[in-house]
């Protein structure tokens, strides 16, 4: 099983801050928890895109970085979906 860790305004949305799903890829463990937590897709997606205002990582490291949604998981791997940074000093 793999832990999805929720932060802010998502966490909100499920009422949960850790949540469990199997799944080989980071793809497979978000449809899983898409059919058991509906509302939890729109908050995370605009179509088939993540929304620019959400951060989506394994083991601390942006999906971009990685192999996107594809991003093969092990037992051990986390996956965080945090509130998206903007902002700081001029």
């Amino acid at each position: 099983m793999i832990d999805v860790v929720l932060y802010g305004p998502v966490r909100d949305t499920v009422g949960e801050k850790t949540l469990t799903a199997s799944g080989d890829t980071v793809d497979a463990v978000l449809s899983e928890l898409f059919v058991e937590y509906p509302e939890l897709e729109p908050a995370l997606r605009d179509g088939d895109e993540f929304r620019s205002e959400v951060n989506v990582l394994v083991n601390g490291r942006k999906l971009a970085t990685l192999d996107g949604i594809d991003t093969v998981l092990g037992d051990d791997d986390t996956v965080q979906v945090t509130a998206a940074m903007s902002g700081g000093c001029r």
